[in-house]
């Protein structure tokens, strides 16, 4: 999936190709808080979003653990 990318000035937002390709489209409900937006795919479930965001989270925890390995590694190099 890609990124959307919002216009500054018209607030106008693209969405990839790929990702209206998987059903987002027409009015699709989003979840906002201060860090992080949520789109949901029209007649997800409640429950099925929710499944779905603990796999996001998951993925983030890895990525979190991956950049926090990848830096410590990169400092371990620099002492040497």
């Amino acid at each position: 999936m890609g990124n959307i990318r919002i216009d500054k000035k018209t607030g106008f937002a693209y969405i990839p190709k790929d990702i209206r390709e998987e059903g987002y489209e027409g009015d699709v409900e989003t979840i906002a808080n201060a860090l992080t937006i949520t789109m949901i795919k029209p007649g997800v479930s409640p429950e099925s979003a929710i499944k779905s965001l603990e796999i996001v989270i998951q993925d983030l925890k890895l990525r979190a653990e991956h950049e926090k390995t990848k830096t410590s590694q990169g400092s371990g190099n620099a002492q040497r």
